[in-house]
């Protein structure tokens, strides 16, 4: 749930450009790259979020730019220090993270969607968006404003595809009942984890890390740290304190929740 502000005079710069956001995330390549044999370089690209905070869009099968290659190119040389500096400041010459977000995406405050594929699914994610103040965007005294952000963005879809079938979720978010509340309860009560580990080179993972004011949560950044050695190539994500967790619902109760 990493804040998505442009830094200012008496703000903080965003989430991910935190020198310990970037730590904990190099820390757990390094440690895939150990334990899989695998590349650091490889590891950088499909278990961290940094090539996508890049702006370079999904890891493929393809080649990565020049760019990102320049960038990892001598990391098991390095020491942890020397990459957690790299990184960080590959990712802060890069801007302010907004071309994380993906083509088709559109956003409703703290809220997007893409438009339904050719199922019907429509699926939803969340990021902070509010401007830094004393209380987080997902507080009691914010739930009128999410809820209008979701009204807006249902209202919208309902209008524009009449093919809406069913919404779709994944986030370590739904582990919180303060974001769960903002939905139809039977969106909520379907949240499940899936069998095989979740993309790791998303974002609806690593935002466990930070709290609404871009800062590191030491609890969850020690609970990760202290898992790191234990951890098992057929279930890395197990080492993260949340677990992604996957939620759906027909679009019609998104319709009489917001009354759209």
């Amino acid at each position: 749930m990493g804040a998505e502000t442009v830094s200012g005079p008496s703000t903080p710069p965003p989430a991910y450009l935190s020198p310990e956001y970037v730590d904990v995330q190099v820390r757990f390549a390094t440690r895939v790259a150990e334990v899989s044999g695998l590349p650091l370089a490889d590891t950088l690209l499909r278990y961290t979020n940094f090539f996508r905070r890049m702006g370079f869009g999904v890891p493929s099968q393809d080649a990565p730019p020049d760019d990102w290659r320049a960038l990892v190119s001598d990391m098991d040389a390095r020491t942890h220090e020397d990459r957690v500096r790299l990184m960080h400041d590959a990712l802060f010459a890069r801007g302010d993270g907004a071309s994380v977000t993906l083509p088709g995406r559109i956003q409703f405050g703290c809220f997007a969607c893409e438009p339904p594929n050719a199922e019907g699914m429509i699926r939803i994610h969340f990021g902070n968006r509010v401007e830094n103040t004393d209380v987080g965007p997902l507080h009691s005294s914010r739930i009128a404003e999410r809820r209008k952000e979701l009204t807006t963005m249902f209202g919208w879809l309902a209008r524009e595809y009449r093919g809406a079938r069913r919404v779709d979720g994944g986030s370590w978010l739904y582990n919180i009942e303060a974001y769960r509340r903002l939905f139809p309860p039977e969106f909520s009560a379907s949240r499940a984890s899936r069998g095989g580990p979740p993309y790791l080179h998303g974002l609806s993972t690593w935002g466990q890390f930070v709290d609404f004011r871009a800062r590191i949560r030491p609890d969850a950044r020690n609970q990760f740290i202290a898992a790191l050695p234990s951890l098992d190539m057929a279930a890395p994500h197990r080492v993260f304190p949340y677990q992604v967790l996957f939620t759906t619902a027909p679009f019609e109760a998104f319709r009489r929740e917001y009354g759209v």
